[in-house]
């Protein structure tokens, strides 16, 4: 953390490791050449964001907008290779004792990723929300070519039709019976009229191949845990990683999703793109690329300022939405 109290660039920053993939890249490789993942890389991917979120859940701290695009993957490189960072806490909240509801915030979760609580408009709500949002993540993970489970269209006003269809032509339409509460959400009387198309139904089984294997039954019962209705039915993070689909055969590293020797568990890092970064100033703009060790860093003044102290330069670099700084000495070294 970098406290700069004066000057054109004052304010706070904050310094994260640098993490080489994304996994929405990740995914978008896979999709291009008609690939599923490899079983023991979402093995590891699915154990370590849930590790991650149970960590938050325990903490008090609900995340609200998890994706792919929001979950980063470390390089082979150093002691964190191969590790998995939950990214953009931009809409994360403490929900023990919140300072205003929850519901205040308005709009949370990319609509693909967002519990049917929420797109029922319910004004309380839980850490479930994480949890829907992680049931999304593994079924993309697991679909051959991987895509987004529930891919409805946005609608501009406020119900969200199109999502809620998606999410009942495969999982099933609500009753009073699976979830007591549905019966008091505000657009609940829009479901009761709510017609599907019996053409369109199916079932998470047909909706991900790789499901009807009778060898991937963990793997089944796991993200219907993730779907349950009723929040307070859904699988928590704490109990997931316990879960037989991880315990049952420990065929995968749980610290890295690389394939490492002289196992062949994992993704393979070679056929990934990593992500791309872009020299900015310390108030957001764009400066042109630049590479993770580029010597950009060192010959453009305008894009440095002096850290507190004067013994580090601060330079900062963004991919997409996540700005970092990096820090260097007056010799150029990295600090």
């Amino acid at each position: 953390m970098i406290l700069c109290p004066a000057g054109e660039g004052r304010g706070l920053y904050l310094v994260f490791d640098w993490a080489e993939f994304e996994l929405s890249e990740i995914l978008k490789t896979h999709r291009e050449k008609k690939e599923g993942l490899d079983e023991k890389g979402v093995k590891s991917i699915m154990w370590q964001i849930l590790n991650g979120i149970a960590f938050l859940h325990q903490n008090w701290v609900i995340h609200r907008d998890l994706k792919p695009a929001n979950i980063l993957i470390m390089g082979k490189a150093g002691p964190h290779a191969g590790c998995v960072r939950i990214a953009d806490f931009g809409m994360a909240r403490l929900f023990q004792h919140p300072l205003r509801s929850l519901h205040s915030d308005g709009v949370v979760v990319t609509v693909w990723y967002r519990a049917p609580e929420l797109l029922l408009g319910a004004k309380h709500y839980s850490k479930a929300i994480d949890m829907w949002a992680i049931g999304c993540i593994f079924g993309e993970l697991l679909t051959k070519p991987p895509g987004p489970l529930f891919q409805g269209v946005e609608e501009k006003h406020h119900f969200q039709k199109d999502q809620l269809v998606k999410i009942f032509n495969v999982v099933g339409k609500p009753t009073p019976e699976d979830w007591r509460q549905i019966s008091q959400l505000h657009e609940w009387h829009r479901v009761t009229s709510m017609e599907l198309d019996p053409s369109k139904i199916t079932s998470l089984e047909n909706k991900i191949e790789v499901l009807k294997n009778p060898n991937n039954a963990h793997a089944l019962d796991l993200i219907k845990s993730f779907f349950h209705y009723d929040p307070a039915q859904r699988m928590t993070a704490l109990k997931a990683i316990k879960h037989k689909y991880f315990t049952e055969t420990c065929d995968f590293n749980p610290n890295c999703v690389w394939r490492t020797p002289p196992s062949n568990a994992g993704l393979d890092i070679k056929y990934y793109p990593e992500r791309p970064l872009t020299q900015v100033g310390m108030h957001g703009q764009s400066t042109g690329p630049a590479g993770a060790a580029s010597s950009a860093h060192y010959n453009n003044n305008a894009h440095k300022r002096a850290a507190p102290g004067g013994k580090c330069l601060c330079v900062c670099v963004r991919t997409r939405a996540y700005v970092y700084v990096v820090l260097y000495s007056e010799d150029g070294a990295e600090c």
